[in-house]
């Protein structure tokens, strides 16, 4: 994801989570590190999430507009 990137109902995430999670297939965040790519932390000082993370710890809660369904 692109630092201001919207996350709307038809973003890449949003697709394949719904696809995977709709086909039963389990799924994992991945690269918690603030360096390599994608980033979901800012930094290891404050493990601040980035964009992406806040994306992913939602979906990690079931909190995304298509999962309410």
């Amino acid at each position: 994801m692109q630092p201001g990137q919207k996350i709307d109902d038809n973003h890449y995430g949003n697709r394949i989570l719904s696809y995977l999670e709709g086909k039963g297939i389990s799924w994992t965040c991945w690269v918690f590190d603030p360096e390599w790519g994608p980033r979901m932390l800012k930094s290891w000082d404050t493990y601040e999430l980035t964009e992406s993370g806040e994306f992913f710890k939602r979906a990690m809660h079931g909190e995304l507009k298509f999962q309410k369904k």
